[in-house]
């Protein structure tokens, strides 16, 4: 599919008259390649993955690729996909080995290319969560506009991606408004965040206390760091990962058996442990709470086994939710987003569609642009000998006569040579097609419309 015209205006060695003719259009792709959970397992991804500072110097080294003319780079821990306008899809592939220092069959076997309208349709997929590990789930868009930014801010960005992503963004919104797709919670943890707000509405200026540093503990200190940026500590048995985790998050660190004493001002308790026996008991809560005054305690528990002893619950003070209530929930959820899924995917058709056109629009516009460049040159010709002859005193009607004459003798010379040159079973079909081209058209511009 052309997206962009290449090449400047020529002089046709064949043609006797040595004047400009349009160069060679060469079609210019939109490109989207990379793995994500489907094709690539866990390892694989980690080792794709782009870390956030190595995507500045990655984009602009991105660019620098041959024939490629705009370029962006989306990132997670389930998915390394680049878009690009122009370039050839085996290079870009090796691009991405050499990037990641990945070995070049690996990423042959586990990666996917995407050209035009399937990468159009695949960028609208991602942003709505349709392609995602989870269906629906909402990360993925903020990380895609993440991506987009970050390619707008170095230069990276042409007319193409940022009409495809504008358009992404877009449908993602019609999608979420009109659908069910985003309904209900898509994972634990966003369930467990959701159920923080409803209590509290904000969390800022509580304090939430998390027990654990792996990757559930780091999904809730961004979900509840997000919900008006409470005051976190962070609790583990290796303190160095509690460090790392709150550094991350401008968060406070202690040693897993330091907890107890963050229990008497908790607002949020969230347990993320693997742990033989419970952690929180109803003697260590009531010891923590003997100087405490009255205020609810949200506990999440999502260790398996428990981090919490059920009896804590007794307290009527405590709001205990464990990982069967929340899985509950997300069920539920997933079941409306399952349902919603093909309403989802005929918007994604028809904005892909839309895009489609828009792009075949471009193409357009761009081809002709040659063309009235190279129009524009000749008829300047013809006006400056009429102009001339005006001067010396001609007859301005015969001089207009004259110029109509020979500027449709101009603008025909180029096609009626085509046209003769072409074998005989074509001649017939591309004449019909040319005099529909320049067919009168009752909505053409005025004679006096510059």
């Amino acid at each position: 599919m052309l997206v962009q015209a290449r090449g400047p205006l020529e002089p046709d060695r064949a043609n006797p008259d040595n004047r400009k003719v349009l160069a060679t259009q060469e079609p210019v792709p939109i490109i989207a390649t990379g793995l994500n959970h489907r094709s690539a397992g866990i390892d694989l991804r980690e080792r794709a993955a782009f870390a956030p500072e190595l995507l500045p110097a990655a984009l602009s080294d991105l660019r620098a690729q041959p024939a490629v003319e705009e370029g962006l780079i989306v990132s997670t821990c389930n998915r390394t996909e680049i878009y690009t306008v122009g370039g050839d899809p085996a290079q870009l592939q090796d691009w991405i080995a050499r990037q990641r220092d990945l070995p070049r069959e690996a990423i042959n076997r586990h990666s996917y290319v995407k050209t035009d309208a399937a990468a159009a349709s695949h960028a609208l997929r991602v942003a709505c969560g349709l392609d995602s590990l989870v269906l629906g789930e909402p990360q993925i868009l903020g990380q895609m506009k993440s991506a987009w930014q970050l390619a707008r801010e170095r230069g990276a960005l042409g007319p193409v991606l940022e009409r495809l992503f504008q358009h992404a963004f877009g449908t993602a919104k019609v999608v979420r408004h009109a659908t069910a797709l985003g309904a209900g919670q898509v994972s634990v943890a966003s369930c467990a965040a959701r159920i923080a707000s409803e209590i509290f509405g904000t969390l800022a200026g509580k304090d939430v206390l998390i027990l654990g540093a792996g990757e559930t503990a780091a999904l809730m200190a961004r979900y509840l760091g997000d919900m008006g940026e409470p005051r976190l500590t962070i609790a583990n048995r290796r303190l160095e990962r509690a460090q790392h985790l709150a550094r991350t998050f401008d968060a406070a660190a202690c040693p897993l058996e330091a907890f107890p004493r963050f229990l008497a001002s908790a607002d949020v308790v969230v347990g993320a442990l693997t742990t033989e026996q419970p952690l929180v008991t109803p003697a260590l809560l009531r010891q923590a709470f003997a100087g405490r005054r009255r205020k609810p305690v949200l506990m999440l528990d999502l260790g398996v086994p428990r981090n919490f002893d059920a009896d804590v619950a007794r307290d009527e003070d405590v709001f205990l939710y464990g990982v069967d209530d929340l899985q509950s929930r997300v069920e539920r959820g997933a079941a409306q987003r399952a349902s919603a899924a093909d309403a989802a995917e005929r918007i994604v058709s028809a904005r892909t569609a839309e895009f489609t056109r828009w792009l075949q629009g471009r193409e357009i516009d761009l081809g002709l642009a040659g063309l009235e460049q190279q129009w524009h040159g000749d008829l300047a010709d013809l006006r400056e000998r009429a102009l001339a002859r005006l001067d010396a005193g001609a007859d301005p009607r015969a001089v207009l006569d004259r110029l109509q004459y020979n500027a449709i003798r101009r603008l025909l010379h180029s096609p009626r040579r085509h046209l003769r040159g072409l074998p005989e079973a074509e001649r017939a079909a591309a004449v019909r097609a040319l005099a529909r081209a320049f067919a009168a058209d009752d909505n053409a511009p005025d004679d006096d419309t510059p």
